[in-house]
């Protein structure tokens, strides 16, 4: 096979392909390089790199060149290149080779265009930098898992749990040791359903922290792309404080309840439209009815009060409504109620109405028989 072959193979290659003397000439160049660079082969043979780029790049070519000729070992580097006004990102492996007839040492490189490659990794070292700020900065933990182990926590996670970065991601942490035990079947389910590739909804659950601390919380969850391949994306909120003050108020409801059932007192409560709510025992044992006589009627249809006296309620309940007073004692002095086996029954002179939270209650205490003849 003659040169004219080999010549004709290296011009067919894809890639550019050009061989430097000792003085750093080009000597050869193929089709794909003369065209990569813009030029004829004729017009760059015999050149260097200072006949074609800037001055800058051309010494470190040359200092890559000297460096392939002096360890005699293959040099792979990414630098950049200027072509007509444009900054392109190359790969070039130089290679040595040397004439077994005349012993004169020769350059053989290949360059690669990366340009895409290159903008596209900077496009997502400047993405994952941003994540990372944004992470951070955040006050609340993010963490990412992959395959079942902890690839990435901020440091919201290690102040709050009191683990360091190193030691949540060491492969023998394992992440089901801070959620509390109760809690273990839900986050598995969750992880399971991410893991055929499921999204799920935001869900409560809790921590424990490296000093025995409990956090309740809310934990947010995503599927996302990561090295290759798929990892979920959390973000736990801590919401101990709001579970504090829930559990609270749901106590203080509890006795507020309490007190309201063994009152000795009839009390109806009604809704900002007048329908009631609740009623206690009391107000059941005043007439002899049961909850389904009161609860979700209006106040006008409780069938215990006389129908003479609903416009006076009526007038009171318009007037706490309308903010022209905070709460108000009934002048019903002889308001009656009727029990339900009809026997005539009247309320004392404390019957009141108060507000209580968005709701309104109505109180009434019974006479007694002998009060009522008298009256």
């Amino acid at each position: 096979m003659n040169s004219v072959f080999y010549k004709n193979m290296l011009d067919a290659l894809d890639d550019p392909v050009f061989v430097k003397d000792r003085k750093h000439c080009w000597i050869f160049l193929n089709m794909a390089c003369c065209n990569f660079w813009g030029f004829p082969r004729e017009d760059l043979i015999g050149k260097t790199d200072f006949d074609l780029f800037p001055k800058e790049q051309s010494e470190i070519y040359w200092e890559k060149d000297e460096l392939v000729f002096r360890k005699r070992q293959p040099v792979l580097n990414i630098e950049p290149q200027t072509i007509d006004g444009c900054v392109y990102t190359i790969s070039t492996k130089k290679s040595l080779y040397t004439d077994p007839h005349t012993g004169e040492d020769y350059i053989v490189g290949t360059i690669r265009d990366i340009t895409d490659v290159e903008e596209a990794r900077k496009a997502l070292a400047e993405s994952e930098q941003k994540f990372r700020n944004l992470a951070e900065s955040s006050p609340n933990m993010i963490f990412m898992n992959k395959n079942g182990r902890v690839v990435y926590v901020n440091k919201k996670c290690e102040d709050m749990i009191g683990y360091t970065k190193e030691q949540f991601l060491s492969r023998d942490f394992n992440f089901m040791d801070i959620i509390a035990p109760e809690y273990h079947d839900c986050v598995q389910e969750a992880f399971q359903k991410h893991a055929k590739g499921e999204e799920i909804p935001p869900y409560d659950y809790a921590l424990h922290t490296r000093d025995g601390r409990r956090i309740e919380a809310i934990i947010t969850t995503k599927l996302i792309d990561y090295e290759g391949g798929k990892a979920i994306l959390g973000i736990v909120t801590d919401i101990s404080a709001h579970k504090m003050i829930e559990n609270a108020l749901r106590a203080s409801e509890e006795r507020y309840r309490n007190l309201v059932e063994l009152a000795p007192d009839g009390i109806v409560t009604l809704d900002k439209k007048g329908y009631v709510l609740s009623v206690n025992t009391a107000m059941l044992e005043i007439g002899g009815y049961s909850n389904r006589d009161f609860v979700g009627k209006h106040f006008s249809e409780i069938p215990s009060l006389f129908r003479v006296d609903i416009p006076e309620y009526a007038k009171i309940f318009t007037s706490l409504i309308s903010g022209k007073t905070s709460g108000g004692f009934s002048t019903l002095c002889g308001a009656r109620t009727t029990a339900k086996h009809g026997r005539r029954r009247a309320l004392d002179r404390s019957n009141r109405t108060e507000k209580y939270e968005e709701c309104w209650q109505l109180y009434a205490t019974c006479l007694n028989e002998n009060e009522l003849r008298r009256k």
